[in-house]
């Protein structure tokens, strides 16, 4: 009886540290990177010139990373004829905002498409010089298996000069199913 008590009290003790180990994970940063559910993207050493797409995988979660250029230029104002001249470019290389006059608004769209055969945590993170300057209608969202849905960012700059830096589009997905639940917890 007491052999049973004791193994009983070992299993649960188990039990405890293996819950208060995986909650560790969910919440610290302070973990091996392959172990990591939490682990933020770090800002890049260097801004893509095109888009790329990146991957990584850690014990519970595949993270993949799509980034895209962004950039803009501020300018005076200046008129012709009566006109103010400003350009806005459609190219779909890159987050180009265009030259842009102090304090004008200029909106690009990111469709987003969910293709796994799971559910999926989205951030949106800007990096550089320009990031100050752009507002993303949603930052961090969870995405149902085959949604899709399109994110607004804003640029609304101030400070003439010429902005530089990139978009990432995070995706986390889980490895196992019964981790989707954990999806709102997890940093990207």
């Amino acid at each position: 009886m007491e052999k049973k008590i004791i193994v009983v009290a070992g299993i649960l003790s188990f039990i405890f540290l293996a819950m208060v180990g995986f909650m560790g994970f969910l919440i610290t940063d302070n973990t091996p990177t392959g172990f990591m559910l939490s682990g933020k993207t770090a800002e890049p050493e260097e801004y893509v010139q095109r888009i790329t797409r990146e991957g990584d995988e850690s014990l519970f979660f595949d993270k993949i990373i799509d980034r895209i250029p962004a950039r803009v230029s501020v300018v005076h104002p200046r008129t012709e004829n009566n006109t103010i001249k400003v350009g806005v470019s459609a190219d779909t290389n890159e987050l180009n905002f265009g030259v842009v006059i102090q304090n004008m608004s200029v909106r690009k769209f990111l469709n987003i498409a969910s293709d796994d055969a799971s559910t999926v945590k989205i951030c949106i993170v800007s990096y550089g010089n320009i990031s100050s300057f752009i507002r993303a209608e949603q930052v961090d969202f969870i995405m149902e298996k085959g949604d899709s849905t399109e994110v607004m960012l804003e640029f609304n700059g101030d400070l003439v000069g010429n902005y530089t830096g990139e978009v990432d589009v995070v995706t986390k997905k889980p490895k196992y199913g019964f981790l989707e639940s954990l999806l709102p917890f997890v940093a990207c």
